[in-house]
């Protein structure tokens, strides 16, 4: 039963360690419906008044960050005068004995 205790507690603080290292300004696009990504940056560029906010999509993502990021600035958020700053990298990691690559985009909306 203490294994199982120990496990728990090393699991959970390990969650709060990669929910710690995601600032305030960024948005990691996945599987969540596109409005409410829409709705964060609104949020973050008018209600908190930042000054820059960092979008970033993974893989098959990519697309859906580049339209959020599109949509926000030419829509939403016209009258903010965005301007967009576009950087891509690629991660890769292990899986089965594999390397595999994943590449990323982050779109930089900045006032």
């Amino acid at each position: 039963m203490d294994k199982a205790i120990n496990l728990v507690e090393n699991l959970s603080v390990n969650s709060l360690e990669v929910k710690s290292k995601i600032k305030e300004n960024q948005i990691f696009v996945g599987n969540t419906p596109f409005m409410r990504y829409v709705r964060s940056c609104e949020i973050l560029l008018r209600n908190k008044n930042l000054k820059i906010i960092s979008i970033r999509g993974r893989g098959m993502n990519i697309s859906k960050a580049v339209d959020l990021a599109e949509a926000v600035k030419n829509k939403f958020c016209a009258d903010l005068n965005l301007q967009m700053v576009v950087s891509t990298s690629t991660e890769k990691f292990q899986r089965e004995d594999k390397e595999v690559s994943v590449s990323i985009i982050e779109l930089n909306l900045k006032r």
